[in-house]
């Protein structure tokens, strides 16, 4: 590696109101013999401080701080990539020591600062509280890792971290602060870059007398730099080889000296001028049995004029296609490799794991690495990883793949399904874009589409806000927001019909359910669930039933309801979960309860109102034998299967990985009678005929 400057490190380290003689997590590299070919020209500087419940020893911090430096030379790529693989490295080794403390809460937490220095620019990376002091001719800046990377490494199997990048010049200084007292910002604001180094480092321990964790860096130009001072340094940089003295000037040299460098001159040009005439000569009669176009009379002017002048554009294209097209796949390839090397490391550890929020943190980071290695190329060795770390991660998280069928029906390009129901002889579907309701036939085999049934919303009905499947008769009723509703029954006509109104105003519903012949809406300018009686013919032309009683739950977020045993079950919109039990004594007052428990009992999760990291937007009680209150969790396409009666999480319903409607964004669910479970995604229809 040759540089153009020099660099110096002057450790400041003071702990209760002790100079300390060595910072174990300070370590300066240069490039060794054996390194990836982009790291050559890479000087690589470790700023690690520990802190934590217990002590550390000072020679597993050297290890760390070494490690993260030979991960550093070995990992090709971009400089950001092997910063952040250092990182990793540094973040592994602090896990594992977080992983073997004798006593739970024992934890340590590393503070870093990784930077790698260039002619050009220096490259650092942040994580935790640590704090740069730039200071260089052009003044002071200050950096620091943002909130999402202030925790620290060895906390998590994610690395929070914070890049960043200077330009480079000289002089300049540095500091790189895990612990530093306030007053140091404002020095830098108003120190020179020209201040020598050993006098600054003196000055910032002078400003007060509080405990320092820090390293003061020292950029100066090969020419200008001094010798070491007394204070503890590490090796500097090598300056940049020396240049070569000028030539003597012609007006020193005697008329015989000029004239034997004339003579030599001219040699050299007529030897030029003869092997550029041969070059020449040859081409022409190579282009002349090439181009049978070019006839005897125009071939040397045409060779010597667009043929040449053609080669000299054509030969340096070639070559740099040619020299693109190894890079990109030897470069592309080396890179792959390294990050697969990374995840296979990491698999390792994850399966001699024991504890298992540690393990699945683990298989999550082998996942994440390996889809950064397929980006830059894809690798044979990598699929077989993949689907370990997935199987290992359904595993811990109670996920069960099932297999799911297209069905196959001729929905309109445009068709945008939020709601499905089902009975036991037809599949209904509610097209929130047509305001329509669709209907496919239950098969031996799946479903067929119905193109004769046709069922759409008139003005007098409104918006459709959910379709219910007839429990009795074939047949379904689509409910609209202002209290409408229609009726579909495959070979008649749509019915529209109105709802008695209610002693509360005009309705405003955006849930329904259907349960035992009656018809529970939520109107939430009333705040309340209205309950409609069939009549004898099976319609609701009765006034409605007021469910709550002196107990209102707050309906106003409401997006899911459904119906049984007695009980109302609420799907709020931050996905918890009201239950309100339906009381037959006047004695006895109908009771909500909000905010009910959700009990789960994988690794890593506790029992709690919500569920993190899901969306739940639909929920359904499924009728014996099989009852189970399911949940859709459509950001992550799966749905989630309780008891309804303990609220335990059974398992987690996903579609095998990699085949539809894997990835894709579950908009509505449905369970028909004898449990098969139909979603739609992406304006398509699956279903997948046994559930696990």
């Amino acid at each position: 590696m040759k540089t153009d400057f020099r660099l110096k490190t002057f450790p400041l380290y003071r702990l209760n109101a002790e100079m300390r003689p060595e910072m174990p997590g300070l370590l300066l590299r240069l490039p060794p013999a054996r390194c990836a070919r982009s790291r050559r020209d890479d000087a690589f500087l470790v700023y690690l401080a520990v802190s934590g419940a217990r002590q550390v020893d000072e020679e597993e911090v050297r290890r760390m701080v070494a490690r993260a430096a030979d991960t550093f030379y070995q990992t090709s790529g971009s400089v950001t990539t092997a910063l952040r693989a250092a990182a990793a490295a540094l973040n592994a080794d602090l896990r594992r020591l977080n992983a073997a403390a004798s006593e739970p809460g024992q934890y340590l937490a590393g503070r870093v600062v990784l930077l790698a220095i260039r002619e050009d620019a220096l490259y650092f990376l942040l994580s935790g509280a640590v704090q740069v002091f730039s200071l260089s001719v052009e003044g002071g800046q200050t950096f620091s890792a943002d909130a999402r990377a202030g925790r620290g490494l060895g906390l998590g199997q994610a690395v929070p971290h914070t890049l960043g990048r200077l330009e480079r010049s000289a002089p300049m200084k540095l500091a790189l602060c895990a612990q530093a007292p306030a007053e140091w910002e404002a020095f830098f604001t108003r120190e020179k870059a020209a201040t020598p180094a050993a006098v600054m480092a003196d000055s910032l321990l002078q400003l007060n007398d509080q405990d320092v964790h820090a390293v003061l860096l020292d950029v100066q130009p090969a020419e200008e730099a001094s010798e070491p001072h007394n204070e503890k340094t590490h090796d500097p940089l090598p300056s940049a080889e020396p240049q070569a003295q000028p030539p003597a000037v012609a007006s020193r040299l005697s008329p015989e000296q000029r004239r034997a460098l004339a003579e030599q001159a001219l040699t050299k040009i007529q030897r030029g001028r003869a092997r550029w005439q041969r070059w020449r000569k040859a081409w022409r009669q190579f282009a002349t049995r090439l181009l049978p176009f070019a006839d005897e009379g125009e071939s040397a002017d045409f060779l010597s004029n667009r043929l040449l002048a053609f080669l000299a554009v054509l030969i340096p294209l070639v070559v740099a296609i040619g020299a693109s097209t190894v890079y990109l796949q030897r470069g592309l390839r080396a890179q792959a490799q390294g990050l697969y090397a990374q995840a296979d490391a990491l698999a390792v550890q994850a399966r001699t794991e024991t504890n298992p929020v540690l393990q699945r943190e683990s298989w999550q980071a082998v996942l994440s690495i390996l889809e950064q290695a397929d980006a830059l190329m894809p690798l044979e060795e990598s699929a077989a990883l993949q689907k370990e770390a997935r199987a290992a991660l359904d595993q811990l998280d109670g996920v069960l793949r099932t297999a799911f069928v297209p069905a196959a029906l001729n929905l309109p390009p445009e068709a945008r399904i939020t709601g499905l129901a089902a009975s036991a002889r037809a599949l209904y579907l509610l097209d929130a874009t047509t305001n329509a309701v669709y209907r496919a036939e239950r098969t031996a085999s799946g479903y067929r589409w119905n193109a004769g049934f046709s069922c759409a919303a008139e003005g007098e009905v409104g918006r459709l806000v959910a379709v219910l499947a007839s429990p009795e008769r074939d047949g379904a009723l689509a409910v609209g927001a202002g209290g409408g509703v229609l009726w579909c029954e495959p070979g008649a006509a749509p019915r529209i019909s109105r709802l008695p109104a209610t002693n509360r105003g005009e309705l405003q519903i955006d849930v329904a359910a259907w349960r035992d012949g009656f018809l529970y809406l939520l109107d939430r300018n009333a705040r309340a669930v209205w309950i409609y009686p069939p009549d004898e013919a099976g319609e609701f032309t009765r006034p409605p039933l007021y469910f709550f009683d002196a107990e209102v739950p707050d309906v106003a977020n409401v997006q899911a309801m459904d119906v049984y045993g007695g009980e109302l079950f609420l799907l709020n919109g931050d996905g918890s979960l009201t239950i309100c039990q339906y009381s037959l004594l006047q004695t006895v007052p109908n009771r909500c309860e909000e905010g009910v428990i959700l009990r789960d009992t994988r690794p890593g999760y506790t029992d709690a109102a919500r569920i993190p990291g899901t969306a739940f937007a639909q929920l359904q009680v499924t009728l014996p034998p099989n009852t189970a209150l399911l949940a859709l969790d459509s950001a992550h396409s799966a749905v989630y299967r309780f008891s309804p009666q303990t609220r335990l999480l059974q398992n987690v319903l996903k579609a095998q990985t990699g085949q539809p409607p894997d990835g894709l964004r579950w908009t509505a669910f449905v369970v028909t009678p004898d449990a098969v479970l139909v979603v739609a995604a992406d304006d398509q229809v699956y279903f997948a005929p046994h559930i696990p």
